[in-house]
Order: C-alpha cells, then sequence, then structure tokens
C-alpha cells in the first residue's frame, strides 16, 4: 500500500486545472504548497541541529579518549550508536511514523 504525503499530492496535482480534493479549493494550492515546504524546510533544519549537536558530543568523548578517561572500546561503543542515531535522524518520514500509530 503506497502512502501519499501531502507534498506528493500538491505536486501530482500542481498543474491540473482542477481542484485537489473536495477539501482543498484550486485557490488553496499555492497557499498549501508554501505552508509545507516552509514546514519540511524547518524540519531538515531541526535534523541538521540534531546531528550537529551529536557531532559536539561525540568530540567530547573523542577528547575524553585523549585524555586518557575514556576506553577505545567506549569511543568505539559511542560512535556506533551515534551513527545509528544520525541514521534513524536522516531516514525520518513524519507521513510513515503517522500511518504506524
Amino acid at each position: 500500500m503506497h502512502v501519499q504525503t501531502l507534498s506528493s499530492v500538491l505536486m501530482r496535482d500542481l498543474l491540473r486545472p482542477a481542484g485537489l480534493t473536495p477539501c482543498f479549493g484550486e485557490e488553496a494550492r499555492a497557499g498549501l504548497l508554501l505552508e509545507h515546504f516552509d514546514r519540511e524546510r524547518r524540519m531538515a533544519g531541526e535534523v541538521l541541529q540534531n546531528i550537529e549537536a551529536l557531532a559536539d558530543c561525540l568530540g567530547e568523548y573523542l577528547a575524553e579518549y585523549q585524555a586518557g578517561r575514556r576506553s577505545a572500546e567506549a569511543l568505539a561503543a559511542e560512535l556506533r550508536c551515534m551513527l545509528e542515531v544520525i541514521d534513524m535522524e536522516l531516514r525520518y518520514d513524519e507521513a510513515e511514523a503517522m500511518t504506524r500509530r
């Protein structure tokens, strides 16, 4: 089953002469697109901030390792964990998450 996101519906119907659906009129489409893309831009910014914060933490762990307060194994474990979290941040799909509820 293919889940349609709001952006996929809006983009698919962008050039159609008729309205999107009974609940979205032709006049509302441009505003909906702008609002949706603005929300996506903000979400992308939040993801980048989260990744930057994770990189800062990793820098601290590296400094602790270099100072001898953290073992190589512990540093490697933290790095694996960070990479998993970064991967989750980059792969997060709000529409998919909402359909799982």
